[in-house]
């Protein structure tokens, strides 16, 4: 579908290049390549290191100046008229918004705006019922609130974007959300960027600890309850018992590393376990991984299992919500298993013996990855994007 020129404005907390600020980075840089947009990027926070990894980008504007204590949570807040300002000046046609915290500064500050008012995608990136009902630290206080009281608002949006189709189920059950304004879009990967990181050195504490020749499996994540760790690391104890061939790198920093340190020495597995804390590249290591297992309690849509398969490392996942479901055909790509330390080890033994399998599951996992490259997710936001441009202008002019 062709549409004219259109001014796009992506609203993030920050450029650290994690979860939806790292998709959200993807996707700009690779519109910088397509003449059909003029983008601008707002900012909550003064923090803007990954700003210089997308080309062309004209500029940035980042709304909150109070770093620290009740002036910054205040600042927050005041955020709010400083977006609105923002809005009213530059006047964009479509607002791109991908974090909750963003959600809400948008939503509120576009209240009792009519005229010129811009179309707005907001994106939502977990199992919203499955987040919240468990202890979700990564909650900002804001947003604990925003969730509890004032969730309503996310029906002023145009469209809101979720990553997975078991997302959007629990949007429709459990959050009487308009169903017309869902679309699932899960989140892209850039195979090739992936591919190219991927031939990068090994880190020298994990060169210390592995080899190619070596049984190793891989994950990745914040070290906090969410991720699950602590049953991985109980079904890899199993599964050691049968095969004392393996080791488990887990690639990660977060509140649980002496909890998961100890939780090794008391199982035995200590010397055959590798927490390595932060790696800025952890790709090399699906080198030398046989599997790539995932053991979270609930996600939204899995990055880490999209990396894994794109690189062609087989997976082993619990059937959490959501997303693992929807990419692992069990057998074919990966294994998805129940959320015990048993049926995990069972799937890491069984894996880790059909060396011939594994090589042709490797291959399935990277025909899989093609469907979620940034070339394809492009692809659909410009379609997403002229769609909506397209009924705005027939509401207009009807």
């Amino acid at each position: 579908m062709e549409c004219s020129k259109i001014k796009l404005m992506a609203l993030m907390p920050n450029t650290a290049l994690i979860g939806a600020q790292k998709m959200c980075l993807s996707l700009l840089d690779s519109l910088c390549d397509n003449d059909l947009f003029d983008i601008e990027l707002v900012l909550l926070s003064n923090r803007s290191e990954g700003v210089s990894r997308i080309r062309m980008l004209p500029n940035f504007t980042a709304l909150k100046k109070i770093n620290n204590g009740v002036l910054s949570k205040l600042d927050t807040l005041i955020s709010v008229y400083r977006l609105r300002k923002i809005i009213l000046e530059h006047r964009p046609d479509i607002i791109l918004s991908i974090a909750p915290i963003m959600n809400l500064l948008l939503l509120v500050s576009l209240c009792g705006l009519k005229k010129n008012r811009p179309t707005t995608i907001i994106e939502e990136h977990q199992h919203l019922t499955t987040s919240i009902n468990n202890d979700n630290s990564s909650h900002h206080w804001v947003m604990k609130f925003f969730y509890k009281y004032l969730l309503f608002l996310y029906t002023a949006a145009d469209v809101i974007k979720l990553v997975s189709t078991s997302s959007k189920l629990d949007f429709e059950k459990n959050w009487a959300l308009a169903a017309n304004k869902l679309e699932v879009m899960n989140p892209p990967i850039v195979i090739s960027k992936l591919q190219e990181l991927s031939e990068g050195e090994l880190p020298p504490n994990v060169i210390d600890f592995a080899s190619e020749e070596d049984n190793v499996v891989f994950s990745l994540g914040r070290l906090e309850n969410q991720k699950n760790f602590c049953l991985l690391l109980e079904a890899f104890a199993l599964a050691y018992r049968n095969n004392p061939t393996l080791k488990l790198i887990i690639v990660g920093e977060g509140s649980q590393f002496d909890l998961l340190t100890e939780l090794a020495r008391q199982l035995g597995v200590s010397d055959r376990v590798l927490l390595t804390g932060f790696i800025e590249n952890p790709y090399p290591i699906f080198r030398i991984a046989k599997v790539f297992c995932l053991t979270s309690i609930w996600e939204g849509m899995p990055v880490t299992i999209m990396e894994s398969m794109a690189l062609g490392c087989p997976v082993i996942s619990v059937d959490c919500p959501s997303g693992p479901s929807e990419m692992i055909e069990n057998g074919i790509n990966g294994f998805l298993v129940d959320s015990n330390a048993l049926d995990i080890a069972k799937a890491i033994a069984s894996s880790i013996e059909d060396k011939d399998n594994l090589l042709v599951m490797g291959s399935y996992c990277k025909e899989t990855a093609h469907k979620w490259d940034i070339s394809v997710y492009c692809t659909n936001f410009i379609d997403l994007v002229c769609r909506l441009i397209e009924k705005k202008k027939r509401d207009n002019d009807g």
